[in-house]
């Protein structure tokens, strides 16, 4: 009987010992969202869009909480479509105050040339509805030209 209460304890005192072990940390570090560019630019944007009124912006959207698949895709069509915007962000989303998507701004500074995969990218939002506006260069560092570019692309 004694044995069996020292070997229960034993027992007892090993799976404590393994539950509170931490696991080993994983190599990986946090890092900001934007980088200074897109800082710089996210600034001129709130800005315009205080003067526009009744929309807000969100930076770094996954496509997959912007749009969604339709209804009547069996399984295997809905991954097939699902998988062409899955994991992919845009820079900026306009919203609504219901928080649905009225425009996506991508900023397209001097180190980045559109690529076949921005067409796909802006062909895909655009099926769904969401136009894309493209800034580059001097525009993105002018409030004036940013504004006026949002005023004409928001639905009226």
């Amino acid at each position: 009987m004694a044995l069996a209460a020292m070997i229960a304890l034993f027992a007892l005192i090993g799976f404590l010992a393994r539950s509170t072990r931490r696991t080993p940390a994983l190599p990986v570090r946090s890092k900001p969202i934007l980088t200074r560019a897109e800082i710089a630019f996210y600034e001129r944007l709130v800005r315009a869009l205080d003067r526009i009124g009744g929309v807000d912006v969100f930076p770094q959207v996954c496509m997959s909480a912007l749009i969604e698949t339709l209804p009547g895709l069996d399984s295997r069509e809905r991954m097939f479509v699902r998988n062409k915007f899955n994991r992919k962000f845009v820079d900026f989303t306009i919203v609504d105050a219901a928080t649905r998507p009225l425009l996506i701004v991508e900023l397209d500074d001097s180190t980045h040339d559109l690529s076949d995969n921005d067409v796909r990218r802006d062909q895909i939002t655009g099926a769904a509805g969401i136009p894309t506006l493209r800034i580059r260069g001097r525009d993105a560092k002018n409030d004036m030209v940013i504004e006026q570019r949002v005023r004409d692309m928001l639905p009226s």
